[in-house]
């Protein structure tokens, strides 16, 4: 089974519309949350979560979600 988006907000410790947000580029994450999020998202860091143009961040996730399953 595929990972999904509000899976990957609860892991991060934010809502599924934070996510959205940050995804679409109209909020940057907090230093904390970057950080949670590149432990979850293998290969990212929290610099590229705090300044790569949204439609990169949105691109990352989709090929995450696509490779990743929940187990």
């Amino acid at each position: 089974m595929k990972i999904r988006k509000y899976q990957i907000s609860e892991m991060a410790g934010i809502s599924p519309a934070m996510l959205s947000e940050i995804l679409h580029g109209n909020v940057r994450p907090s230093w904390g949350t970057a950080k949670r999020l590149s432990s979850i998202i293998i290969g990212t860091t929290p610099d590229q979560w705090m300044e790569a143009p949204h439609e990169e961040l949105y691109q990352i996730v989709t090929d995450f979600i696509q490779t990743e399953a929940v187990t």
